[in-house]
């Protein structure tokens, strides 16, 4: 929200502290317009994962025609309360590795957590202000890294020029319509 009063972090990070981020989660944010702001995320996750499908779809250069069987997968699991149980079901339905935080960005030969706060694992009012003191202090600027040969063969980096990819050929057909 470009209106929200400064120094609030972006929408939904206030409710932190209730799992916004769990895709079986409905909620409620205030700050939207009336009509926006019950939430649903399973039906937010489900438009995420048919634009990310697509993403890698394009980069891959194949067909997205099973778009919407790949996507009702997904969300059969996403209705589970449970989060171990859908981490499982990612594993037994579609052979993904379980999750390790960091993990690309150590194939990709950078530090696996950048973050200023990262041995802090739980929010509060505190962590956020010193995240936006360090922020200030440092004048938002990055960091940077030198990157070896392994960051080009990571996923990371496969990633990026996957989302890349997509969005340049989005732009140029919302350009030859005249929308851009």
């Amino acid at each position: 929200l470009d209106d929200a009063p400064a120094g609030l972090p972006p929408v939904a990070h206030l409710h932190a502290l209730g799992h916004p981020d769990e895709p079986d989660r409905s909620w409620t944010d205030s700050r939207l317009l009336p009509e926006l702001r019950n939430v649903n995320n399973r039906h937010r996750f489900c438009i995420a994962a048919s634009k990310l499908y697509r993403y890698l779809c394009v980069y891959s250069g194949k067909s997205f025609s099973d778009q919407e069987l790949v996507v009702d997968g997904l969300s059969s699991i996403w209705a589970s309360a449970s989060r171990q149980g859908r981490l499982a079901d990612y594993t037994i339905r579609y052979g993904i590795e379980p999750w390790e935080p960091g993990l690309w960005r150590s194939q990709a030969g950078l530090p696996s957590d950048m973050h200023a706060l990262r041995d802090v694992r739980h929010f509060d009012k505190l962590v956020w202000a010193k995240a936006e003191l360090s922020k200030a202090m440092h004048g938002g600027m990055e960091q940077s890294y030198s990157l070896g040969s392994s960051f080009l063969n990571s996923e990371l980096y496969h990633w990026n020029c996957a989302a890349r990819e997509f969005r340049s050929r989005a732009q140029a057909a919302l350009a030859k319509k005249g929308l851009l």
